[in-house]
């Protein structure tokens, strides 16, 4: 009811200035609001996921403890079994390596190979054999000599390292700031002598299972945990700008590095393990029946544990991934992930205070007693396994102690300073500030995840370069937005009222939102409206005067239907001004942003999609950067009727007497960016942003495509949108992941200046078809050519499947064939150059691999024999439904084609038919 009040408050302000106030409103010219649904569907994934991460991380952390328990000397398992349960251990040290291992193989293997730098590539090797070093003697042969307790809070003590450089880089703003990491280092080292002093004081009271000998294990902790805390020297780092030559450097050859890392940190695993716990020397195949068995149930149990660890590790990492991607890092990612080991500790008492009571033959008369009747328990694996050694790994801590009061409060003040220690070494963390489009690379400094610490891993792997533009202004930080021109430039060819209602809402939708004072325009950029129409005059025969055709009329209508919708006024005239090329219309939108209509007459200049394309091209990259870089060489212009600019609402604008762009004057080419449309085009803003985020982010990106939506109707429609779904946006997907979107369709793609501007890219796109197969290259799929250039100078080209646009597609046959007719050909045509300049290109660009254009030789390879594999089809259909000779059913399958082909051959030889087969 408000909607129809609405409409009708504003039908009345009409009929004050028109007897007409009856309008045409198209489909999306109102204002896009947020849905309250969408909007409590985004809040329950952001909470699903940080449940998710917490939920994770908890099994993941409790998964290790089990396992360093079960492993440990003083366990009431077998010597046999204590080798299986480290064995376990050492599965998931090796497990994120392996990951990364193959991950970083695949990178390799589908990017161009760039050969590492021998120092840097050694220092950084060394780096990571000497975390390897410091994980593995931690988990293998520090935590399973401690308790369950001790394990849970030692590991806080990793963020050391991580301190020391935050406080020797200062990188902090305020000065106030430095007290963090002061803080969290001296909350470290205080734990550390509080974990020494319960150990003494355990020793002391003669607790049970309590050697001289932890000492010497307490030191070899502290020294492990420096060890891995080398694991993220490159966060503050790279945060400080210190080391930058080298950083940038291993950039380049970062996923080679990680293949030969992970490998040697293997290997170290490996080594540690052999030299402190030698060689497993009991075989398990000679032991009795009974004890076959008991193993094998031990073998579960372990087998168990880790598939848990091991996958809850990786489930908690990419899920830390989804949230900062999600932009919800305070509540999915860094609240979870900071109270993971709280979360572990009340978990694990609530188990003790409710699962304890139920083992049998345990005395719950008091501490002391319960812990000294667990030595009498059975040791059979069986389900509570697990609760029984947690359990006395308990009782071996000050709880058991006669003086229990106090000692234990050594152990409860040890996990609070380790667990501040980690908060305050992070508090960075929960400013933490994403931009639309990240990749991980650019959320976490490291692609590897320390599964032994999961929690810890995420909070100090997460990149301090986003939080440093914060602090250092000064600091030139790649994630600035820096502000950018964009040209949309729309090609029209006798388009319907209807599909030029869609470009010009489109347009206008985009400068009611840069003109909207509630948005947030943290996107900065200014933009144009350019519509290229071809064959827009016609001559009249008595005359022989030349006037604006049908179609150039339809379009001024619909511009003036459109201002009405969205501003709710009256336009007033504009008239056509002459240009060499034909004429052209300008119009001011309503919130100041320029439109123009570019009338060619194909009489004075070159029609068709490519030759519109090489015009304004020429015209916007060319004649107004000149014209920007060199304003003393303006040729003056003294035609009166150019010296002022009527809008659309009747306000007056001076126009400057030389033709510049003064929205260029401050704009590299780098930032100057070409839309590229097709008359019937259908967007929303946010569309358009995302594509430019790309442009923005990756400086090697030289196009970018959205993903395209087919409308209409009819049968012809519905395989039109079934085949985008699988030919298109799948495709476009693999060739995105594999290497480089190989064309970036011109009805809604944007293209960087620069790129377009660089050699044998623009200059070549002009050349005159004059043999055929140029003909099929250059005219028949001249947005496919134009990839193809830049592929072949080192540009990458990339697609955006959020980015949605919607254009019309045919909806009879005869369209369609056409239309296929046309793109076909020209696919292969530029496939096969591509791939016969494949060498050269592997060498240029970066995205382009030798095996991503093998894998283009089998998809080339694939079509071509596609016919041959459906004729082979028919004829084996033939002969196993009729019971047909396979000769005789290969003869008739192959009857069609060839009938076809015949046909072909005749039609070319009548001059000028209407019908193209070919």
């Amino acid at each position: 009811m408000e909607e129809l009040k609405f409409r009708g408050r504003k039908r009345e302000g009409r009929h004050r200035d028109t007897w007409d106030p009856f309008q045409l409103n198209p489909i999306g010219a109102e204002k896009e609001e947020k849905r309250r649904c969408f909007e409590l569907f985004q809040h329950l994934v952001a909470a699903f996921v940080g449940i998710m991460v917490l939920s994770s991380a908890v099994i993941s952390k409790g998964s290790l403890l089990v396992l360093s328990t079960l492993s440990s000397p003083t366990s009431t398992r077998t010597s046999k079994e204590r080798q299986y349960y480290m064995l376990m251990l050492v599965g998931c040290l090796v497990m994120p390596n392996l990951l990364v291992f193959l991950k970083s193989l695949w990178k390799c293997a589908f990017k161009n190979f760039v050969p590492p730098n021998m120092r840097t590539m050694g220092i950084v090797c060394g780096i990571e054999c000497l975390v390897s070093l410091g994980t593995s003697i931690l988990v293998l042969v520090v935590m399973p000599q401690f308790d369950v307790l001790t394990n849970l809070f030692i590991s806080g003590g990793v963020c050391m390292l991580s301190s020391v450089l935050q406080i020797v880089f200062r990188l902090q703003r305020e000065n106030w700031k430095i007290i963090f990491p002061i803080c969290s280092l001296m909350l470290v080292l205080t734990g550390y002598f509080l974990l020494g002093a319960d150990y003494y004081v355990r020793v002391t009271s003669f607790v049970s299972g309590q050697e001289d000998d932890c000492y010497w294990y307490v030191g070899i902790a502290v020294f492990a945990s420096f060890l891995v805390s080398l694991n993220w020297w490159e966060n503050p780092v790279q945060a400080s700008n210190n080391m930058q030559e080298m950083l940038a450097e291993l950039d380049t050859f970062r996923d080679f590095v990680f293949v030969i890392s992970s490998l040697l940190r293997v290997v170290v695993i490996a080594a540690v393990y052999l030299i402190y716990h030698v060689w497993i020397q009991e075989n398990i195949a000679d032991e009795d029946e009974s004890t076959i068995a008991r193993h094998r149930e031990t073998l579960d149990i372990g087998l168990t544990v880790l598939f848990l660890q091991a996958f809850f590790s990786a489930a908690c990492h990419w899920f830390g991934v989804v949230a900062c991607k999600i932009h919800s890092v305070r509540m999915s990612f860094a609240f979870p992930v900071c109270f993971t080991g709280p979360a572990v500790l009340i978990l694990g008492m609530i188990l003790f205070l409710t699962q304890s009571q139920y083992l049998a033959g345990a005395d719950t008369t008091s501490i002391i007693d319960f812990c000294s009747s667990l030595v009498d328990l059975s040791t059979k694996n069986t389900s509570t396994v697990v609760m029984l050694e947690l359990t006395k790994s308990i009782c071996r801590t000050s709880l058991s102690s006669h003086y229990w009061t106090w000692p234990f409060s050594l152990l409860a003040l040890e996990g609070i300073c380790m667990w501040l220690g980690l908060i305050t070494c992070t508090y960075y963390v929960w400013n933490f500030k994403v931009q639309r489009i990240e990749r991980t690379t650019e959320l976490f400094v490291r692609r590897l995840y320390e599964s032994a610490f999961i929690d810890l891993s995420l909070l100090l792997n997460t990149k301090m370069k986003k939080w440093l533009s914060l602090l250092h202004p000064n600091i030139s930080v790649v994630d600035d937005v820096e502000n950018c021109v964009i040209y949309l430039c729309a090609t029209m060819w006798h388009e319907t009222y209807d599909e030029m209602l869609k470009i010009l809402t489109s347009m206008f939708r985009l400068d009611r939102y840069r003109g909207d004072p509630k948005e947030e325009h943290k996107d900065v950029f200014d933009f144009e409206c350019h519509i290229f129409v071809d064959d827009a005059f016609m001559i009249d025969k008595e005359t022989d005067k030349k006037f604006i055709n049908e179609y150039v009329t339809d379009l001024i209508h619909v511009v003036i239907e459109v201002y009405r919708v969205f501003t709710n006024k009256e336009p007033d005239d504009v008239s056509i001004i002459e240009t060499p090329y034909g004429g052209r219309l300008m119009f001011v939108m309503p919130e100041g942003n320029m439109l123009y209509f570019h009338l060619k007459d194909k009489q004075l200049i070159r029609n068709k999609k490519r030759w519109s394309q090489i015009m304004y091209l020429y015209y916007l990259l060319g004649w107004k950067g000149y014209i920007v870089k060199n304003p003393q060489k303006i040729t003056r212009q003294n035609n009166p009727c150019r010296a002022s600019l009527i809008s659309l609402d009747g306000e007056s604008f001076l126009l400057p007497q030389h033709d510049n762009d003064s929205k260029r004057k401050h704009i590299s080419d780098d930032n100057t960016y070409i839309m590229a449309l097709d008359g019937d085009t259908d967007f929303h803003p946010a569309a358009l942003i995302l594509l430019v985020d790309r442009l923005r982010k990756y400086c090697n990106v030289g196009a970018a495509c959205g993903r395209i939506h087919p409308t209409g109707m009819g049968p012809m429609v519905w395989y039109q949108k079934f085949e985008y779904a699988v030919g298109h946006w799948l495709q476009k997907t693999a060739e995105h992941v594999f290497g480089s979107v190989l064309c970036s369709p011109g009805c809604f793609s944007l293209f960087r200046g620069s790129a377009l501007m660089d050699d044998n890219v623009l200059k070549r796109y002009t050349t005159t078809a004059t043999r055929a197969s140029e003909y099929v290259q250059y005219d028949q799929g001249e947005d496919r050519w134009l990839c193809t250039l830049l592929l072949q100078q080192g540009w990458r080209v990339e697609y955006n499947a959020a980015s949605d646009a919607y254009t019309n597609s045919p909806q009879e046959f005869k369209e369609f064939y056409n239309q296929r007719r046309r793109w076909g050909p020209s696919t292969l045509a530029n496939t096969l150059d591509l791939l016969h300049s494949g060498n050269e290109t592997v060498k240029r660009n970066s995205s382009i691999s030798r095996l991503y254009i093998f894998y283009q030789i089998f998809t080339v390879s694939s079509s071509i024999l596609g016919p041959a594999s459906v004729s082979l089809m028919i004829a084996g259909a033939f002969q196993f439904v009729f019971k047909i000779e396979g000769t005789l059913s290969i003869i008739i399958s192959v009857i069609p084609p060839i009938f076809y082909l015949l046909i072909v051959f005749w039609q070319n030889q009548i001059p000028r038919s209407p019908l193209q087969l070919l």
